[in-house]
This record gives structure tokens, sequence and C-alpha cells, in this order.
């Protein structure tokens, strides 16, 4: 009797092993082939994510903010227009937005790249766009939508001891930074700046709408049986191999 309810727990236990690893190799695949968009409070720890795996895995990162801030430096027309609206912490217009959005995805499908999307969309309206853009390119069931949780003061933490590289733009903090006298990209070694509108203002500002306007989109996304992964990054928020690899479970 004893043998017998040994190899039943023995059993249950190899097939509960079979399951994980069928789970496990499963999500594998999915997470190496799939497309991130993230959905995420400003501070969180997006910007950073998206460069880390530009940077290691190949990723085209398509940030509206960064392509505006970018437009702004230039002064381009575009830039010109949009500086004052941008740097006041409010959202540049969606038309414009979501034009560039479908040009740069194009751009890493036509590079057969896989994308990352930070800090897009803003809106019903932009959602909307984004999904019947995937679903006509056939790309919604490859595509993983990420929330990276972590509390409106650490946020705020974050984007007030922010700095910035005008030349590369990679994004550093405060406190990895070794002299604060004159703070340098630790990738190109130019001078790092704060951005203008880096401010606890515009920061409280943005944490309002996106409280209001952008997290109900997540859970509107999950309800709807999209694929979709929340990850706390209170604990580990610089260990972006970490984050990497909670991606797969």
């Amino acid at each position: 009797m004893q043998r017998s309810i040994s190899i039943f727990i023995y059993m249950d236990y190899m097939k509960k092993t079979q399951y994980f690893l069928l789970f496990f190799i499963f999500n594998f695949i999915f997470i190496k082939s799939c497309h991130f968009i993230l959905i995420s409070a400003p501070g969180s720890g997006k910007g950073t994510f998206s460069q880390y795996m530009t940077e290691k895995y190949g990723y085209l990162q398509i940030c509206p903010g960064d392509i505006f801030r970018k437009e702004i430096l230039l002064q381009t027309e575009l830039g010109k227009a949009i500086q004052p609206i941008v740097e006041a912490g409010d959202y540049v217009d969606e038309k414009i937005v979501c034009s560039l959005i479908l040009n740069y995805i194009q751009k890493a499908l036509d590079q057969n790249k896989l994308f990352i999307l930070d800090g897009f969309p803003r809106s019903e309206n932009s959602l909307n766009f984004l999904l019947n853009f995937l679903t006509e390119k056939n790309l919604l069931s490859n595509v993983c939508f990420l929330q990276f949780n972590l509390p409106d003061e650490l946020c705020k933490q974050r984007v007030l001891t922010r700095f910035v590289c005008n030349d590369c733009g990679k994004v550093d903090n405060a406190t990895m930074i070794d002299s604060l006298e004159v703070p340098k990209c630790k990738r190109c070694h130019n001078l790092l700046n704060k951005r203008p509108g880096d401010t606890e203002q515009v920061i409280s500002k943005r944490l309002l709408y996106f409280h209001e306007i952008i997290e109900p989109l997540f859970n509107e996304i999950a309800h709807s049986g999209h694929t979709t992964k929340i990850i706390n990054t209170n604990q580990n928020i610089y260990d972006l191999e970490k984050i990497y690899e909670n991606l797969f479970f």
C-alpha cells in the first residue's frame, strides 16, 4: 500500500515537472521571438530597460519621447513646433505620434528586427490604432505588453535624479554616476544633461495622467486576452538582466 502511494506521488511529481518544463520551453521560445510594448509610469525603468534590450539583444527601440527630444535638439520644424508642448509636460498631437510609430514599426519589420515600443499607446484612440495596425500585420499574437510596477515616490525620485546624454541618448541616474560635478556619459564620455521636463511639477502631472488614462489601457489589454506581464521593479530596478529573466516565469 505504501509502495503504491509512493509511486503515485512520484508519478504526480513527474507529471507536474513535465508541465512546468513544457511551459518554460514554450514561454522561452515565445519571449525570445516576440515584440515588447511597455505601458508603464514615467520613471518606472521602461526607458532604461528598452536601451538594455537594444544593446544586448538587438531590438529596435521606439520611444516617441526620444524621437521628439531629438527633433527639438536639431531644431527641425517639427522640433520647434512641439518644444513648448514637451517642456510643459503635455503630450504631442496623437495624429503625429501615431504616424511616427507606424513608420518606425514598419522600419523594424523591413529590417527583420524585433521592436520594443516605449511610451505608447497613451489613450484609447492610440490603443485602437496600434491594435488595428498589429492585427493587419499579423503581429498581435507575437507581442507581449509589459508593465513595470514602481511606487510613485520612487518614480519621482528617479526622474528628478535622471541625466541624459544628448549625443547617444543613454540615460543615467545620479546614484549611478561617479561624479556629479561634471556628469559624463559612460558610453560615449560626453557631458550629461537634465531634461527640461524632468521637474517636480511635470512628473506629478504625468503620473496623474498615467494612473487616470494610460494604466486602464493595460487592464483593458489584459482582459481582452492579449499577452501581458507585470514586473515589480521596486527591488531590482537596476538589475536589468534579472528583469529580463523574470519575463520567462
